[in-house]
Order: C-alpha cells, then structure tokens, then sequence
C-alpha cells in the first residue's frame, strides 16, 4: 500500500555520509530522502503514489513537460544512482573504487488509490537506513527550499558533524581537503579552480543553508604554504542557528571582530564588471593613472593597438588591486608589501574604507 502518512524525518548512518562518496540532484535528493524516511523497518520497498512524486517534482518552481515523462525520467535516474568508496584492493598503485546500486528495482504498480511507484532498495543500501548505529536525521522540511543537490548533500555532512559533539560545545570545527571534499560532493572531474568550485557549490550552499535550517556555518581556507599560495583544508565553523555560540559569534562579527573569515570576497573570482559597479572609484582611478603611463609611453615609442592594450592594462591593474587587498587571495607578506607600494607609486588607494 502507497504511503499514507508521509514521514518527515530520514535517518543515514554515519559512515555513509561521512565515507561514501553519492550525488543527486535536488529533485532526486528530495525524492531519496522522502523515501528513507518513509521506509519501514522490517522493509525494503516503499510505495509512493503518483499523486505525491508529482508534489516533489513541482517544488522545484521549474515548468516540467508531461507529467508521465517526468515521472518516467525521475524513476530511470534514481535506478541508475550509485554510491562509491575507497576499498583496499590497489591496482598498479592506486585504490580501487567499490560501487553499489542504490535501488534494486523501480516498478508500477496499482495501488488501492489508483497508480503508484514501488521503489524497492537495493541489499547494499538497506544497511545504511534500517541498521542505523550512529545517525543523523534529515527533516526533508528544512531541505524542501534547496535548489541546489550539492547543499543537500553538504547539508547531511554539516548536520552529521554538529550532532556528534553539539552536547559538549556552542560549535563544531572540521576540516576537509580539497579534493576529499570535492569527492564527497560527487564534483571530483568538475571546478578545477578552487575559486569556481566556491563560488559555484560552497557559497551557493551557504545561501541556501545559512538562516533557512537548524545549522549555520562559517567557511575559512588554512594555507599549506603562503608563498605557494596553495589551499590545504577548507574548514568548516558550524554552529546551531538557536545558539547562545551563534548570537555571540554574530555579535563578534558586528563588532567588527574576526572580519578576515567574514569577508565576502574571500576566495571569489575576480569579476570585472562587478568590480567596476562595487569599486567605482577605485577603477576610476587605476583607469586613469593606466591612461597617462601609456599616454607617456607611446609619446617615447610608437605603440600599435593602444585602446586595446590600455583595455587590458586596465583590466588586469584592476584583477591585482582585487587579489591583494579585497579578496585577500593573496597571502605571502613580502609580495603584498611590494605589491602595495606599486600601488602607491600609482597614486591608487590601498586601504578599502
């Protein structure tokens, strides 16, 4: 018989948020959590009507087709999913992936209220939602506004973290490598730079997270080396939103305390069209000290092309000004000092009021 009381609540054992490595979209994702959370415990199907996998595909605001051909796509897509993990076994050096089906089968079927989906679990799988030791429980409520798969999926790494020790501190502080983190996410082969990969799944997470669910985190980069400038650990401050630690952090950050984690531009790509709307008179300046140098410059020597180089100078004068002193991208000391003075040499101002 088909759900008749939807549950809200799913629970994933630890080890498999923690260790393994899944990625859905937010559509599949909603899905997948609806149907943990309704899966009784001495089963391994659930029965959704058709009714309510219409009800998940319309809260993504989006404008779907048939209404069949949805389902259809829906119900093929989760079949195909998988999660992997790191096994023991190498080959010629490297370790070797283990993968398992989430779902066994996906099948129609005709229900006392009319048609229905069975969504039968796979054996691998079953041990994760039924056999549960150490836990953490999703409320799909506080997922249901995500448009994003990936902040779902962090969402369960960031919850799991906080509740293993929320009884002992206001916060919980973790670290993930680059490339560990981008694994979990199931981005491993996408956002080769790290300021993409930000800007396009952590901040978008954060947006969708901060505010709108029981957590809230912060995000800093630790340096494996300043003068290589190459990112060891994304670390993570999460904190519950109803928290004395929260009210008393926010109070920090409005008191001017610790802005280096709260600035917003911290590890955002350089944009310049952005930059030109933010820092008006910032680029107003770098453009018009960069005019009269290669005014100077081509009164000396013959230059071809000079609008577009000037262009370029200009746009390029202005990516360095928003590394070193705005996104703060740029670490080592001694490149920043020399990096300064240039700029004061140019007459441009280098402290951001």
């Amino acid at each position: 018989m088909a759900v008749q009381k939807n549950k809200s609540i799913a629970r994933l054992e630890n080890e498999l948020v923690f260790n393994y490595q899944y990625a859905f979209s937010a559509k599949e994702q909603k899905t997948m959590l609806f149907l943990i959370a309704n899966l009784e415990k001495e089963s391994d199907s659930v029965i959704v009507s058709i009714k309510d996998i219409e009800r998940i595909l319309k809260e993504d605001d989006k404008k779907w087709g048939s209404s069949y051909k949805d389902i259809r796509e829906l119900c093929f897509s989760l079949l195909d999913k998988k999660f992997f993990h790191k096994s023991t076994i190498q080959y010629k050096g490297t370790m070797m992936e283990a993968g398992y089906n989430w779902f066994q089968s996906v099948v129609p079927v005709l229900d006392g209220e009319g048609t229905a989906i069975k969504f039968r679990f796979s054996q691998d799988a079953l041990p994760f939602l039924l056999q549960l030791k150490e836990y953490v429980q999703i409320n799909i409520q506080e997922v249901k506004h995500m448009k994003s798969g990936h902040s779902i999926r962090l969402f369960q790494i960031l919850k799991a973290k906080r509740n293993r020790n929320k009884e002992y501190k206001g916060f919980t502080e973790v670290g993930f490598g680059i490339d560990e983190l981008k694994s979990l996410l199931g981005v491993e082969d996408k956002y080769p730079r790290f300021n993409n990969f930000r800007q396009k799944v952590l901040d978008v997470a954060q947006q969708e997270i901060n505010g709108k669910t029981s957590i809230y985190f912060e995000i800093a980069s630790k340096y494996e080396n300043s003068r290589e400038k190459r990112i060891e650990q994304i670390l993570f401050k999460i904190f519950d939103t109803e928290s004395e630690a929260l009210n008393q952090r926010q109070r920090q950050l409005n008191s001017g305390v610790d802005k280096k984690i709260v600035n917003p531009y911290e590890g955002k790509a350089f944009n310049f069209d952005e930059f030109k709307k933010k820092f008006a008179k910032i680029h107003k300046i770098i453009a018009e000290k960069t005019v009269e140098q290669y005014k100077e410059l081509s009164s000396q020597k013959k230059i071809l092309n000079f609008d577009t180089l000037v262009s370029n100078a200009i746009v390029g004068v202005c990516e360095n000004y928003y590394n070193f002193f705005i996104s703060r991208s740029i670490k080592d000391p001694e490149k920043v000092a020399n990096v300064k003075k240039m700029f004061e040499e140019l007459g441009v101002p280098v402290k951001i009021k």
